[in-house]
């Protein structure tokens, strides 16, 4: 079994930016966060878990067919998912655009095919800054959101669908790509 995703990597002028603009505010809260590290950042097309790895070849053979073209993306907002009034996820959310949303069509159904459950709530492209494991709700989220929300942040370029691998450890996921498409 290997636990697998589908996703779209950042370049590396917008993940600078990224971390740039997350340094600043790091230290500022009292809440227990998980930061995504450098290197890590993807925008998250489908999860699919724990995989039989013949069911990961067949889905890399099914992949081969899709042609991807590169495609940038606009920041629109930061944003937070909620669990019970506390914040769990802070997110860049994006501008959507028809690519994205074309890529997302084909790699559900290449997945439904192969017997992968399609997924019931639309598809909501965001880039996962941090995870929150304790949420502290006198920390400065108001300010952290509107500093980011006033940023000029560059174009997302994404230039490759990417299969990958993740590994949980102790310090965090590790990714390895099983097969690019550029």
């Amino acid at each position: 079994m290997m636990r697998v995703f589908l996703g779209l990597p950042v370049d590396k002028d917008f993940e600078q930016a990224v971390v740039e603009q997350l340094g600043n505010w790091k230290n500022k809260f009292k809440s227990r966060l998980s930061w995504i590290k450098k290197g890590n950042y993807h925008l998250t097309l489908k999860f699919l878990g724990d995989v039989e790895e013949n069911v990961v070849e067949k889905l890399k053979q099914e992949l081969l067919k899709v042609e991807f073209m590169p495609f940038n993306l606009q920041v629109k907002k930061i944003g937070f998912f909620y669990s019970q009034r506390k914040v769990r996820v802070v997110w860049i959310g994006f501008q959507e655009e028809l690519e994205l949303k074309d890529y997302f069509s084909k790699i559900d159904g290449i997945c439904f095919d192969l017997g992968f459950e399609q997924e019931k709530r639309e598809y909501i492209p965001h880039l996962t800054l941090a995870r929150v494991k304790f949420f502290e709700p006198s920390d400065p989220w108001k300010n952290f959101q509107q500093a980011l929300n006033k940023f000029e942040w560059p174009q997302l370029k994404l230039k490759k669908l990417v299969l990958w691998q993740s590994k949980l450890t102790p310090q965090g996921p590790f990714y390895t790509p099983l097969l690019e498409l550029k």
